[in-house]
């Protein structure tokens, strides 16, 4: 007697498991849905602003804080020890003939890659507005500002 109870006990789970269709799309989309969403509501008559339209109306101006966080985060990498031949951060005997050059050529350099220097240092998704404000970071450091 005990038997049949054990083994209904260990069947039953198995046998309703097995008419789980687990490839079906309906369990797929089940299992990776979303756990919850985002709904930002916006005031009655209010046209709704999406962070696309946002960034396309302002302009790509990067600030002194923007060169600040790329220069700690990329750049140091190399221009904090004087890495391959790169001037250091605030060296102005370093940095004045590059200085010199414009910050044009800076750029270009910066962006194509120059001498040891890969194309964008270690910063792969910067933007050239991104770059520039890394250099002029950088730049502003070697006068003394």
């Amino acid at each position: 007697m005990r038997l049949r109870y054990l083994i209904a006990i260990v069947l039953i789970p198995i046998v309703g498991y097995a008419t789980i269709d687990l490839y079906s799309p309906e369990f797929i989309q089940a299992r990776i849905k979303p756990v919850g969403e985002v709904n930002i509501a916006t005031p009655q008559g209010a046209q709704p602003v999406t962070a696309v339209a946002a960034a396309a109306a302002s302009p790509a101006v990067a600030s002194a804080d923007t060169g600040k966080k790329i220069y700690d985060s990329k750049c140091v990498v190399c221009h904090g020890s004087g890495l391959a031949g790169a001037p250091k951060f605030g060296d102005q005997g370093a940095w004045q003939p590059r200085i010199a050059e414009g910050i044009k050529t800076l750029l270009d350099h910066a962006t194509n890659g120059y001498k040891a220097m890969p194309p964008k240092g270690t910063c792969m998704e910067c933007t050239a507005t991104d770059l520039e404000a890394a250099i002029n970071y950088m730049v502003s450091a070697a006068k003394g500002k």
